[in-house]
């Protein structure tokens, strides 16, 4: 049984692409169509399930060397570090902006 962590990294940037295309780029990683298939509707579960209106946290922003993104933007890992590096406080208050 494959770990989520796991199919979260298989499928990192698959937010801008449509299913077809997530799903041919597994099955071109080696994968066959229907474990793709599996993986790609665990991924769309997971990370994808409400529409972008739902997701939006406004004025929330990352900030790297290179750019500086939406939070809903990022890929999986790069919330999760952002998120681990933040203090109570902070969390608490993008939680509250999240049910708003």
């Amino acid at each position: 049984m494959i770990m989520l962590q796991k199919i979260y990294k298989l499928c990192e940037c698959f937010e801008k692409q449509d299913r077809k295309t997530g799903i041919m780029k597994l099955i071109n990683k080696g994968y066959s169509e229907s474990t793709s298939i599996k993986y790609y509707n665990i991924w769309r579960r997971h990370y994808m399930d409400s529409n972008c209106k739902d997701l939006m946290v406004s004025g929330i922003y990352i900030e790297t060397r290179r750019e500086r993104k939406l939070l809903e933007e990022c890929t999986f890992l790069e919330r999760q570090r952002y998120l681990e590096a933040l203090s109570k406080e902070q969390l608490i208050k993008i939680t509250q902006a999240v049910l708003k």
